[in-house]
């Protein structure tokens, strides 16, 4: 955003240098990126006025024109024996008795000044020496027009420098204004001049055009025939929609030069009056406006009729904009409609169906707000990023729409002699209730470090036109229309230290007791499992918690269970999500298509679900951690034991054992197993505690189909605050052992029917009572074809002892007394 420092004088007193200024308002307002010397791009043009024009000896298109600089003796190397200058032109708009901008010899054309800079000299052109040029528009950037010279005011004096009569002797401020995003009110130039004498401690008082609730409008022609307006208005996508019907329209009027180049000065190209004016005013205050072509707007509505709707677009409209784009819109746009038919995009751009031209005659004028979350997510999906949507982003005040459109209109009857036709339209259920914030002085200063008095507190506010008042040593605010951002004390707090400079807060030792911060299990467990699953090859990924509904949908999840975003990034990030196993799959599914042929990958956040709420009312926020194991080829071995060993490599790292038991209808998170494949799945518990604290298993073959995924996965989700109550929260050490260790496998033959959680669960509890280090992996799980009631599982032991080397002996014994407690308690033979 750029401010004009001779524009910001209009309203504010500026006496300091302007890197002083600069500087003063990088430490308490925004920072300032650059500072822009406008006036030396300007140097040397002076206006002056042509006495002469004839035709070109040696050219048909070109005219010789002399022109008067001004009195004095300058230029008198340029100047003829008649006193002008002579210059040849190819301009078809000159004509004697117009004033101009003419740039010397050794003038810099000032559109080149800032590119490659282009020094003027004098130039023979067909045999006649032309000093210098005459400027159009363009030449002097002020605009894209060079259909012509530009000719400047008939009062202007001849001779003048052009930067002096425009004030064009500018400081141009390029501020970075996304720290502004929540002060709608300093994206107007009035609004950041009263920031601006707030800091420099001076009084500032809004123009009262601005601050009339009920502004005095041109009254309506009686000349003409009256219009009758309508407008149909959804509440929840305007606050408030204002319409305005004008005649009489002179569009061949151009607006004052003057405030072309305050326009052009802050990087807003100059068009037409009509455009001029409303751009004008957004930028003075902060309200876009927009102006339909009103001939061209009943010409769309199906009945001719000057009915306005503003609703929400319907999947499959379509609209064009003035840029030529034509874009498909979604049920989180906002369009204007006539009647039925789509003819701008609400707050953002217009439709080319609808546009003013040099033809145009009547005028729709709008001056409204708009849902700024809706705004921002269409801002994103069609790349609009005008002046008018970034402003309307921001949440502009209901109360200024009313001014700004009667300025408009005042300002249209004035440059282009257009006459009101109709009333104003106003779809407004009236003001909202402003608070009022008490704030005692005892508190602020003690937030601040400060000794402010009442009287020096209110102060510092009314000089940002905020109403403060004094009770005894307590302070009532009321906040203004247009400062949103100041709903409680604290707010009054960082708005006082803001305004008196935290550079001038006096420095001091913390009086408040000091404590060492505690450790949160949470986040030491979340390091823990981090390092652990990283070292046994898994990728750790970050995924959005927001999710499409239909993700949600493909994982056999509930949509109703989950939040819905309202100000939602896009269509497809509108849903909190319930487990992040459907975020990770969408990750597998773009790492399998790019070729990656086995990976895991893994996620540590956090889940939301409508059910239940926690201590202090607010939705439940359970963190949890996922992983899927993904494989795009079949493999010897079904994917859930991969994932299994992670889980038990999980539990490892963090000095616990999992029991597996068949998933069933538990009272555990059905949204969490949703995914899950029963048969194929296990849930995970912590021997001694009822409640399962995860899930392990395949996914289901829809779940697979319907985000086109291999068989091949497997995947787990662990619920860790469950896991932080039952963790050891000290490592027992035990040495590295000095002597080798050895590895026996067993098989047994089982029921075909028995669960392979219940084989694991007694060899792990016999292993448990041996008296050294016992560990087991399943290798594999075999039926044979002509046997179909029996099944072969083979397990690997690995056994150790820190104290001594297994003898083989010794590892036989352990094997067949591991064999005879399957025996005895699943009725297993050794194969």
């Amino acid at each position: 955003m750029i401010i004009s420092l001779n524009w910001l004088k209009q309203f504010v007193k500026i006496d300091s240098p302007v890197e002083d200024l600069a500087e003063l308002i990088g430490s308490r307002l925004v920072e300032v990126e650059r500072v822009v010397d406008l006036g030396r791009r300007y140097q040397g043009a002076v206006i002056a006025q042509i006495k002469r024009v004839a035709s070109h000896p040696g050219a048909d298109r070109l005219s010789l024109v002399g022109v008067d600089p001004g009195p004095g003796r300058l230029f008198g190397n340029w100047r003829r024996g008649d006193g002008l200058v002579e210059v040849v032109c190819g301009a078809s708009n000159l004509r004697e008795g117009m004033k101009v901008v003419w740039l010397p010899p050794g003038a810099v054309l000032p559109a080149s000044v800032d590119k490659k800079p282009e020094t003027l000299s004098a130039k023979e052109v067909r045999g006649a020496v032309s000093a210098g040029m005459l400027a159009s528009a363009k030449e002097l950037a002020l605009g894209d027009d060079h259909s012509g010279i530009l000719e400047v005011d008939s009062d202007q004096p001849v001779g003048a420098g052009f930067a002096e009569a425009y004030q064009l002797n500018d400081y141009l401020l390029d501020i970075e204004n996304k720290s502004l995003t929540h002060r709608p009110d300093c994206f107007g130039l009035i609004g950041f001049a009263r920031e601006v004498a707030a800091i420099s401690g001076q009084d500032f008082q809004t123009p009262k055009w601005l601050t009339a609730l009920k502004p005095d409008l041109v009254p309506l022609d009686s000349a003409l025939a009256p219009l009758e307006l309508k407008a149909t208005v959804d509440a929840d996508l305007s606050e408030r929609y204002q319409l305005v019907a004008l005649d009489n329209l002179d569009a061949s009027k151009t607006s004052p030069l003057l405030i072309q180049t305050w326009l052009a000065r802050v990087g807003i190209r100059p068009i037409s009056a009509a455009v001029d004016v409303t751009n004008y005013l957004m930028y003075l205050t902060g309200q876009p406006l927009h102006a339909f072509d009103l001939d061209k707007f009943l010409s769309v509505h199906p009945e001719r009729k000057a009915q306005v709707a503003v609703r929400q677009a319907k999947p499959g409209e379509s609209l064009t904009l003035i840029d030529g784009r034509t874009i498909r819109l979604n049920d989180q746009d906002i369009v204007i409609c006539a009647g039925p038919v789509p003819v701008a995009l609400a707050g953002a751009m217009g439709g080319a169906s609808t546009a003013i031209d040099s033809s145009t005659k009547r005028l729709l004028l709008e001056s409204a707000t708009f849902n700024l979350y809706r705004l921002r997510n269409t801002q994103m999906r069609h790349g609009i990023f005008s002046e008018a949507v970034t402003r309307f982003t921001k949440g502009q005040p209901v109360a200024q729409t009313a001014p700004v459109l009667a300025s408009a209109v005042r300002m249209l009857s004035d440059i282009c002699l257009a006459r009101r036709i109709s009333q104003v339209v106003d779809v407004y259920p009236g003001p909202a209730k402003t608070p009022v914030i008490h704030l005692e002085v005892e508190r602020l200063n003690r937030v601040l470090g400060t000794s402010f008095s009442a009287e020096e507190a209110v102060l510092i506010l009314r000089r940002a036109e905020i109403d403060a008042r004094q009770r005894q040593d307590e302070l009532s605010v009321h906040p203004p229309y247009w400062r949103a951002d100041l709903r409680i004390a604290e707010d009054v707090i960082e708005e006082i230290g803001r305004l008196s400079g935290y550079d001038h807060l006096p420095a001091a030792l913390p009086l408040r007791p000091m404590s060492a911060a505690l450790e949160d299990p949470l986040a030491v467990q979340a390091q823990v499992l981090r390092r652990a699953l990283d070292k046994a090859g898994a990728n750790e990924v970050l995924t959005y918690s927001f999710v499409s509904q239909s993700l949600i949908s493909d994982a056999g999840q509930n949509s109703e269970r989950a939040f819905k975003v309202v100000n939602a990034l896009s269509g497809d990030l509108q849903h909190y999500r319930l487990s992040l196993t459907p975020s990770l799959l969408e990750k597998c599914r773009q790492n399998l298509k790019s070729g990656y042929q086995e990976f895991a990958l893994f996620e540590i956040g956090k889940l939301h679900d409508k059910r239940g709420l926690d201590a202090d009312g607010l939705p439940l926020e359970r963190p949890s951690l996922a992983l899927v194991y993904a494989r795009s080829h079949a493999g010897n071995q079904p994917a859930y034991y991969a994932a299994r060993r992670f889980a038990e490599h999980i539990a490892g790292s963090l000095k616990l054992r999992f029991e597996f038991k068949p998933l069933t209808n538990s009272d555990y998170n059905d949204q969490i197993v949703a995914p899950y494949m029963p048969k194929r799945s296990a849930l995970l518990f912590v021997p001694g505690v009822k409640a399962p604290v995860g899930v392990v298993g395949e996914l289901k073959d829809g779940v697979l189909q319907s985000l086109k995924l291999p068989p091949a996965l497997a995947g787990l989700e662990l619920d860790l605050a469950a896991l932080a109550e039952v963790a050891r929260p000290v490592s027992d050490y035990r040495p590295s052992g000095k002597y080798p260790g050895t590895e026996k496998d067993l098989t047994l033959r089982v029921p075909a029917d028995l669960a392979y959680a219940e084989v694991a669960r007694v060899i792990g509890q016999s292993l448990a009572k041996e008296p050294l280090d016992g560990r087991y992996r399943p290798l594999s799980i075999y039926r044979d074809p002509k046997r179909p009631e029996a099944r072969h599982i083979t397990f690997r032991i690995d056994l150790s002892d820190h104290r001594g080397t297994i003898t083989t002996q010794r590892a036989n014994q352990v094997i067949a007394r591991l064999a005879a407690a399957a025996a005895e308690h699943l009725g297993a033979r050794q194969v």
